[in-house]
């Protein structure tokens, strides 16, 4: 929950992104939802977005169309080291630029 709702606040993402798709088989639906309950849009949207990433994109959209809000703003899934590589992906789905999971997919090889 706190990597999609801050993360920035999240130290060590070069070390969870090779793991995002055991992380994403661990995660339960229905906790997801209770949890992003009275969360921001863009909470929603990047906890969608990482079940996307870590392999279960039907699971990211179904998690998105559970939102309270129809509005959904372009936000981002970024932290400060991650600016710095200036490489960064649009995810239309989700209204989101994503400067952290899928460079760091992409250098390991998962992406």
């Amino acid at each position: 929950m706190q990597i999609a709702t801050r993360p920035a606040s999240f130290g060590p993402w070069a070390d969870l992104v090779p793991h995002l798709d055991d992380l994403v088989a661990d995660c339960s639906d229905e906790r997801l939802e209770r949890l992003l309950s009275g969360r921001p849009t863009s909470a929603w949207q990047r906890a969608s977005y990482l079940l996307d990433s870590g392999g279960e994109p039907a699971r990211g959209q179904a998690l998105l169309a559970k939102r309270h809000t129809e509005v959904m703003p372009v936000t981002r899934f970024t932290t400060a080291h991650s600016r710095d590589r200036g490489e960064s992906v649009w995810a239309p789905e989700y209204q989101l630029v994503d400067e952290l999971v899928v460079p760091l997919l992409r250098v390991i090889g998962k992406a």
